[in-house]
């Protein structure tokens, strides 16, 4: 069986198929907002989907130069988490 020619695809097509889903699954939260076992499905699966970006990102790193300095960067100040801000800085309460 001859190989698939994958050159002038995109490695991030799949990131923008997920990121397309999950924009679809926003809006039906929030049209299921007032219906608890809607919105909760709706939800959980816009939730699911993000985390599967994550791992079609790894899954193509291999094809996109200098990923991995790029992802430890991101996952350093993503795990700085919310209290310390994007920039790591500690935010004052009000």
């Amino acid at each position: 069986m001859p190989k698939l020619d994958t050159s002038s695809v995109c490695p991030l097509s799949g990131v923008d198929r997920r990121l397309e889903d999950v924009h679809q699954l926003w809006h039906q939260a929030e049209a299921a907002y007032f219906d608890p076992d809607g919105f909760r499905l709706a939800i959980q699966t816009a939730i699911q989907t993000l985390r599967t970006v994550t791992f079609v990102l790894q899954k193509q790193k291999v094809n996109i130069p200098n990923f991995d300095t790029w992802y430890v960067g991101w996952q350093r100040k993503l795990k700085a988490g919310p209290a310390d801000g994007v920039d790591g800085q500690r935010q004052k309460p009000n």
